[in-house]
């Protein structure tokens, strides 16, 4: 096995694009598809694929890119994964955490920014969540009590491929994402990405999802510090699946990180 950590390019995200579209999910109940759109806007500000190759075949890669976060008055660059993916022909051998120990290590040491991402259990990183829940919404429920944010950790958007929905309680971003059954059946999901709030942020959550529910079969939200499960099911979210959330840093962060506020599905 070879690997490289790749800048990414017009040329790599196309390469990239087809490997997740015959590999990503493979066998699983559910198959995400990711659009050249989705992976031209995740590697905008520029980012790093990490591929494991044999003989010259891709067989495993974990995607890695750098978005600007904001905190009251202070922003500060992070590096957010992305896709972690394996050949199907080469699951069952330890390649995902290969090809993440690997990335990581060499991302760290050339420029010392931690590294943040959602994921499935077992990968061999230290956690901000542990067993944390992603939730998904038909039917939203109004609040009956007002929320409001303790802290405001939230991305600040680059290009045109998120859209923005406001309101006087605050600002969301979202993407739709389409995603196939097992059965064959597409559905369209909204994935909350990121909001900062004036206002309630259940209130907020509550009349987006009403918004994108007319144009989408299903909302998806990820539990973090401020919106846990128990104020998800009383907005009608349903949980959808577990996931942790790692931090791959050579320092020690501050306490408000966690309260991170930004997610990609």
């Amino acid at each position: 096995m070879k690997f490289d950590l790749t800048l990414s390019s017009a040329a790599t995200i196309g390469e990239l694009h087809e490997f997740l579209e015959a590999h990503y999910n493979y066998g699983a109940s559910l198959k995400v598809n990711y659009t050249r759109e989705y992976l031209n806007w995740f590697f905008e500000e520029g980012g790093f694929i990490g591929v494991l190759s044999d003989k010259g075949k891709w067989v495993a890669i974990f995607c890695v890119s750098s978005f600007l976060l904001r905190f009251g008055n202070e922003e500060g660059v992070i590096f957010n994964s992305g896709p972690l993916c394996v050949h199907s022909d080469y699951r069952f051998k330890g390649l995902a955490q290969e090809v993440v120990e690997l990335s990581s290590s060499e991302i760290k040491s050339k420029y010392k920014l931690p590294i943040f991402g959602a994921g499935v259990k077992g990968v061999k990183k230290d956690t901000l969540f542990k067993d944390f829940g992603m939730y998904l919404c038909e039917s939203p429920i109004e609040p009956n009590n007002k929320t409001f944010s303790s802290y405001n950790i939230f991305l600040c958007p680059r290009g045109d491929f998120l859209s923005k929905f406001e309101t006087e309680e605050g600002i969301l971003y979202y993407y739709n994402q389409n995603i196939e059954t097992r059965e064959g059946d597409s559905e369209k999901w909204a994935v909350v990405t990121s909001y900062y709030t004036t206002g309630c942020w259940k209130q907020l959550l509550y009349e987006f999802s009403v918004h994108a529910l007319k144009s989408s079969n299903k909302v998806l939200v990820f539990e973090n510090l401020e919106r846990k499960s128990e104020d998800l099911k009383s907005l009608g979210y349903d949980h959808f699946a577990s996931y942790n959330f790692y931090v791959d840093s050579e320092k020690d962060l501050p306490p408000h990180l966690l309260y991170y506020n930004f997610f990609v599905f």
